[in-house]
């Protein structure tokens, strides 16, 4: 995707302080909302040191958080619960929506690129629950969406590409076919205090995490862990990615402003099945094989500040350097990560 769609971003960014504006006059013991906006993409003004447009090239999710009243005693009743009791636990849900582009190599080729990764689309709808007390967090999702024509991912690309004068991709009509799909995905996260609390001044944590994907997209066994260091350390459980969102538990509990941390991510996946790459599941596609073992490497930065009151205004910036997921790629992929998030009360 092309570095000219910051004006896309910056506008969001706009829009988004507009409603705070909005929302000023809220009081601070209602009901918190959080709004966020995460955007990844291999372009080189979100990715510097990645000079290519290829592979996993462009991801865009959007997605509403709150506190439900009668969520915390359903999700207690699960097993393995983090928290004793109710009392200690905190819990939340939200939905959300996005579409993923993915392509080969080489984006001028007509023919069908045997030995590369097919060019692929998923436009998705998802919704998640969330428990937590303050050491230990759990992420449960279901999405739903599609692959092929119907994702939307070719008329995406060359929209953008067209429009800011990139190349144009031409070998769409190769892509992998329409096919419904599913993910359901866990997470566990474990949060250790290295230095100071959250919230106030100085503090430095470790958070480890583990989890799985199961569904017909995407099955896979994934675990890393995030180190961050910062000032005002929000409540949360590290920095989102699309693939992993973030904590929305603790959102009625604000830190001082500002704040501002840094953080890197070491992370790997032992992959089954990977429809992005291998093809589809019900009907011919090309397709490659998928290398079982992939790593992942991710460094960046969040702040966060108040707006008005009680609402906080959140930017995040990323880096993240994928090993080679497939037979014969040509090189790690690199991936920028910009997310944008807005918590208000109402």
């Amino acid at each position: 995707m092309t570095r000219n769609f910051l004006p896309l971003f910056i506008l969001t960014t706009i829009l988004c302080v507009t409603v705070g504006v909005a929302s000023a006059q809220q009081t601070p013991d209602g009901t918190p909302y959080r709004i966020s906006l995460q955007w990844e993409n291999d372009s080189s003004f979100i990715s510097p040191l990645n000079p290519n447009d290829r592979y996993y090239t462009n991801g865009i999710r959007v997605d509403f958080a709150f506190k439900p009243e009668g969520l915390t005693p359903l999700l207690a009743a699960l097993p393995f619960s983090p928290a004793d009791d109710d009392e200690d636990l905190e819990t939340a849900m939200g939905i959300a929506g996005g579409q993923n582009i993915y392509t080969p190599d080489d984006l001028r080729r007509h023919d069908l690129i045997k030995n590369d990764r097919p060019y692929a689309g998923w436009l998705y709808g998802g919704l998640y629950v969330q428990r937590a007390n303050d050491h230990v967090f759990d992420h449960l999702e279901l999405d739903v969406g599609t692959t092929g024509q119907a994702s939307l991912a070719d008329e995406t690309q060359k929209f953008i590409h067209d429009n800011f004068h990139a190349i144009h991709p031409e070998g769409w009509r190769h892509q992998i076919g329409d096919e419904l799909g599913f993910n359901v995905i866990y997470t566990r996260k474990w949060k250790l205090s290295l230095l100071g609390e959250p919230g106030h001044d100085g503090a430095v944590e470790l958070i480890p995490q583990a989890g799985m994907t199961l569904g017909t997209i995407n099955r896979q066994f994934d675990a890393g862990v995030t180190l961050r260091a910062g000032w005002n350390l929000p409540y949360d459980f590290g920095p989102a990615r699309i693939v992993d969102p973030a904590s929305a538990t603790h959102i009625h509990r604000k830190p001082r402003s500002p704040g501002v941390y840094a953080f890197v991510r070491f992370g790997g996946s032992v992959v089954e099945h990977d429809t992005f790459i291998q093809g589809n599941n019900f009907r011919d596609s090309h397709g490659v094989d998928a290398n079982p073992l992939v790593g992942t490497f991710e460094g960046g930065f969040v702040g966060q500040i108040s707006l008005f009151g009680p609402d906080t205004l959140e930017l995040g910036w990323s880096h993240t350097v994928v090993t080679e997921q497939f037979d014969g790629q040509a090189g790690e992929a690199h991936i920028g990560s910009w997310k944008l998030s807005w918590t208000c009360f109402f």
